[in-house]
C-alpha cells in the first residue's frame, strides 16, 4: 500500500495528460458520431443513423481497407522474415546496411508517399532509367498495387521487429539437435525455426494490418481516386472536411479506432503468450 501512495503522485500528471489529449477527444468524437448532419451546429439530435448508413454506403470502403491493409501485411511478412533473420543471426556482413534501410520507413507515411511519387513519376529516376534501357515506363501510379507497396513499406519495420523478437526467443539447441539428427538447413528451418516463430509472424501481420487501417497519405497519393483504393481514412477526411458531415466522419473514425484497438489487444495478448 505504501508503494502505491509513493507512485501515485508520479503517474498522476501522465494520466491527466493522457486523459486530456487522448480520451477526452475520443469521447467527444464518440458523442458527435451519434449526431445527424443538420443538427450538429444547432440543437443536436442523437441517433444511430450514421452507423446504420455507414455499413450500407461505405461497404466497398470497408472491403478496400481490409484488403489493402491485409495484403500489405502479408507482403511485410514475406519481406520482413528474411530481414529479421539476417539482422538477428548476422548471416551476412551487410547486416548493418539492412538495419539502416529498415530505419527509412520510420520517417512517416507522408515521406514514403512523396518519395515513391518522385521515383516513379514521369521524369523521375525510375522513368529515366527505363528510358535509358529502352523499356516503356511503368504504368503503376494510382493503382491498388502501388498503394499496397507503399503501405507495406511503411509498416515493414513493425513486422521485422515482431518476427525478430520471436526468433530471439527460440532456443538454438533445438536447431542444433535437428542438425545433429541429420536434418538439412532447409528442413531444420521448415520443421523447427518456422513453427517456433509463428507467434511473431502472426503478431507482425496483425501489427502491420492494424497500423495500415488508419493510413491516409499513401492510399490517396499512390492509390489515387480510383474505386479500388478508396479507404475508410479517405472517407473520414471527405465527409468531415468536404461535405461537412461531421457525424458520419466521426462514426467512421470511431469504427476504425474500435477495430484497431481490437487488433492491438490481440497483439498484446499474443506477445504475452496468452493466446498461443
Amino acid at each position: 500500500m505504501g508503494r502505491r501512495w509513493v507512485t501515485l503522485p508520479l503517474v498522476t500528471p501522465a494520466i491527466a495528460l493522457q486523459s486530456l489529449f487522448f480520451f477526452l477527444p475520443l469521447f467527444m468524437i464518440l458523442i458527435v458520431s451519434f449526431t445527424i448532419r443538420d443538427s450538429f451546429f444547432f440543437s443536436p439530435i442523437y441517433t444511430f443513423d450514421n452507423y446504420v448508413k455507414m455499413f450500407r454506403i461505405y461497404r466497398i470502403d470497408f472491403q478496400n481497407t481490409f484488403f489493402l491493409a491485409g495484403t500489405a501485411g502479408v507482403i511485410d511478412i514475406i519481406i520482413g522474415y528474411p530481414f529479421a533473420y539476417i539482422l538477428l543471426r548476422k548471416v551476412t556482413r551487410f547486416a548493418d546496411v539492412f538495419r539502416a534501410i529498415l530505419i527509412i520507413p520510420l520517417f512517416g507515411e507522408l515521406y514514403i508517399a512523396y518519395g515513391l511519387l518522385y521515383l516513379i513519376l514521369p521524369g523521375g529516376p525510375v522513368s529515366r532509367l527505363l528510358d535509358a534501357l529502352g523499356i516503356s515506363p511503368l504504368d503503376v501510379l494510382y493503382s491498388a498495387p502501388m498503394a499496397i507497396f507503399g503501405m507495406s513499406l511503411y509498416t515493414l519495420p513493425f513486422a521485422v521487429y515482431n518476427i525478430g523478437i520471436s526468433l530471439q526467443g527460440i532456443d538454438r539447441s533445438y536447431e542444433e539437435a535437428a542438425r545433429c539428427l541429420g536434418a538439412s538447413r532447409l528442413k531444420t528451418f521448415m520443421r523447427v525455426t518456422l513453427p517456433l516463430s509463428l507467434p511473431g509472424i502472426i503478431t507482425g501481420w496483425l501489427t502491420s494490418f492494424g497500423w495500415n487501417l488508419g493510413t491516409l497519405a499513401i492510399p490517396v497519393l499512390l492509390g489515387g481516386p480510383i474505386l479500388g483504393t478508396r479507404v475508410l481514412s479517405n472517407q473520414i477526411w471527405t465527409t468531415s472536411l468536404v461535405t461537412s458531415d461531421f457525424g458520419m466522419g466521426a462514426a467512421i473514425g470511431v469504427m476504425v479506432v474500435a477495430i484497431t484497438m481490437v487488433v492491438f489487444y490481440v497483439v498484446v495478448k499474443l506477445s504475452r503468450g496468452v493466446l498461443v
